[in-house]
């Protein structure tokens, strides 16, 4: 079974039909959906950015990408609740789509507003999309959200801005070994490694396709392991982003078991999804 855990709506995502007609085309099972920036649904073609000099740079995820996300965040305009949208995408297909709530921790009341969620929603992940909100992992409105979610049984979805604040997100993990963080795009990867840090409640997500090299995604593997790794497609923030990373994820040296735990049975797991 296969599982997109990382896609936003917008694009070829613009509506729930779309969805699940990409799905079927795919044989994927489910998707795990957030908020666009912004909620801006009319996305074009993502360019092709597979520039093989500028992918071995160890900081390539951050460094050519969330100035770009930062920009984006700050010149567009809102286009209203990006929640609300994915809860209603949800609704058409509850089988098939699971909300992924975008949450700022500067947001007033933001607390409340995670309670209020997943007792009206149920919902089962977060996202904190630092590139695009000013906040930093040390606040202390962020180590309560984390309590807050091991609570909750809530996952957290991280997308970092900076070496600084990976530095700041290892010590987040540390001090909450309850709850369940998913690092989008293996972005802090070489400073865990530097750090030399593991710990069981990290998880690693390895989207997009023209940003990820299989090397660092092999990196990931030899530091965490098959039953670490999330499949994701970042739909629709890279182009044919679910073919292309399903058919490298396919073709790179893993065994069938540790392909079933990253295409799926891992987010399954964690989610604690009915797979039969």
């Amino acid at each position: 079974m296969i599982i997109d855990a990382h896609a936003h709506t917008g694009g070829e995502f613009n509506n729930p039909d779309n969805i699940i007609k990409i799905l079927d085309t795919h044989g994927v099972a489910k998707v795990l959906l957030c908020p666009s920036i912004k909620n801006t649904l009319k996305i074009g073609n993502a360019p092709h950015l597979e520039i093989p000099l500028i992918k071995l740079h160890p900081y390539y995820g951050w460094l050519y990408v969330n100035p770009a996300c930062r920009l984006c965040s700050q010149l567009l305009s809102n286009k209203g609740d990006g929640n609300l949208l994915v809860i209603e995408f949800a609704r058409r297909y509850p089988d098939r789509i699971i909300p992924v709530f975008w949450i700022n921790p500067n947001k007033e009341n933001i607390l409340e507003y995670i309670v209020n969620a997943k007792n009206k929603y149920n919902i089962k992940a977060i996202k904190f999309q630092q590139p695009c909100d000013n906040f930093s992992f040390n606040d202390n409105i962020v180590y309560q959200i984390a309590e807050l979610c091991a609570n909750l049984n809530i996952i957290i979805f991280v997308h970092p801005h900076s070496a600084r604040e990976v530095k700041r997100f290892i010590d987040l993990v540390r001090a909450h070994p309850k709850t369940i963080f998913i690092m989008l795009h293996i972005s802090g990867l070489e400073i865990i490694n530097k750090f030399n840090f593991i710990h069981n409640n990290l998880y690693l997500e390895i989207s997009p396709h023209s940003f990820l090299s299989k090397e660092r995604i092999m990196l990931a593997y030899k530091k965490f392991g098959a039953t670490h790794i999330i499949f994701g497609s970042d739909t629709p923030n890279d182009r044919r982003a679910l073919s292309n990373n399903i058919k490298k994820i396919s073709n790179m040296n893993f065994t069938l078991k540790e392909k079933e735990l990253i295409f799926g049975a891992n987010i399954a797991r964690l989610l604690k999804l009915e797979t039969n």
